[in-house]
């Protein structure tokens, strides 16, 4: 089993809202994943997850991903311990030499604050 963890900073000045894309071997499957917009969802946002397989015979690929969250505090010089936010877990066949893309939609709650992540303004803000 494998964790992909996807997260996105809170509310800074600092850096622009970004998004981590997460990766890695399960066996002779890899796996990608992504955040992304997903109009056809109903919370417009999903994680998609492709999963390769590289090896002679169909591998079952057992993922555990995670949506986290971290608020980062400007002064500080330690990177924040993120915090779940969303959780799901997937078994997954990929037949020999082929790949498979799973799409999870991320619940309403979750997607609003991405939402506003990508919202939020890139620059600084202006002080008089």
């Amino acid at each position: 089993a494998a964790t992909l963890a996807v997260c996105w900073p809170g509310r800074t000045y600092a850096d622009p809202p970004e998004r981590f894309i997460g990766a890695g071997d399960i066996d002779d499957v890899t796996f990608s994943g992504e955040v992304t917009r997903d109009a056809t969802l109903k919370s417009g946002w999903a994680i998609k997850v492709t999963f390769e397989n590289r090896g002679d015979e169909d591998e079952t690929a057992r993922l555990d991903s995670e949506l986290t969250r971290s608020m980062v505090a400007p002064a500080s010089r330690a990177e924040p311990a993120g915090v779940a936010v969303w959780h799901h877990k997937d078994s997954v066949t990929v037949p020999a030499h082929e790949s498979v893309v799973r799409v999870y939609e991320i619940p309403a709650s979750v997607a609003k604050q991405l939402a506003a992540n990508e919202q939020a303004p890139a620059e600084e803000p202006t002080t008089n």
